[in-house]
């Protein structure tokens, strides 16, 4: 599914904050980091550029000291991995954790949560952007 619409699709740039779910299902680091590596990958193929956006800490990772040693280690990796393609225009760190910007779940952004984050994005693909 996730190849067709990017087939079909007349896309440049797309964002990814993926990751989050993977940690709150236990999937082992090496996974994860495939699967974001191969979502990159598809749409770089289709000539459009990604700008990966870390795991932010949270409310989980800040209880679960082996999720976040696994939040961690799939950051260090995805940064690294952007660093060695050209079409990732950049790496975004998350920040640290802070309670007043998570949902109730305490694993996703809140409202204010995700503003922030957005405004922290803009600001990376802004120069990249053509009026």
């Amino acid at each position: 599914m996730a190849d067709l619409w990017v087939q079909y699709s007349q896309i440049s740039l797309v964002v990814l904050l993926i990751g989050t779910n993977d940690l709150g299902r236990r999937r082992d680091v090496a996974d994860i980091v495939r699967d974001v590596e191969r979502l990159h990958a598809l749409l770089h193929a289709r000539h459009a550029f990604t700008v990966s956006v870390a795991i932010p800490a949270s409310g989980f990772t800040e209880r679960d000291g082996d999720a976040n040693e696994k939040r961690v280690a799939v950051n260090d990796k995805l940064e690294e991995f952007c660093k060695e393609r050209e079409a990732c225009l950049a790496f975004v760190a998350a920040g640290e954790f802070q309670k007043e910007l998570m949902a109730p779940d305490s694993l996703h952004y809140n409202e204010a949560g995700y503003k922030e984050l957005g405004e922290k994005i803009a600001r990376v693909i802004a120069p990249f952007l053509v009026e």
